[in-house]
């Protein structure tokens, strides 16, 4: 397991992180981050946005999406999340984290 740090204002590209490492003879099966952000909203679904470089992730459905609905406070607080990647365009993430900052 190998760990990359973007720069602060650096989108996550993993259609690009996946290339790379393809190139080094291995295959990524899966993607796991921790992004600091806020959760809002697009259309009545909850989405991330990280901070600094404002990239937007949909959130897949889950019980950690559940109990961070069910916090109370969390409106425009900027918090943790870890979870793994899913799809490349648009990117979202299936959870299995939070921790308010």
């Amino acid at each position: 397991m190998g760990t990359i740090s973007l720069k602060h204002e650096a989108p996550l590209k993993p259609e690009l992180l996946r290339g790379a490492i393809k190139k080094t003879g291995f295959t990524p099966t899966w993607m796991k981050v921790s992004v600091r952000g806020m959760v809002t909203s697009r259309g009545g679904n909850p989405v991330f946005q990280a901070a600094g470089s404002g990239q937007t992730f949909g959130l897949i459905e889950n019980d950690v999406i559940k109990s961070l609905r069910a916090t109370p406070g969390l409106e425009g607080k900027e918090i943790l999340v870890t979870g793994s990647v899913e799809g490349s365009e648009p990117v979202a993430l299936r959870l299995e984290s939070f921790e308010v900052e």
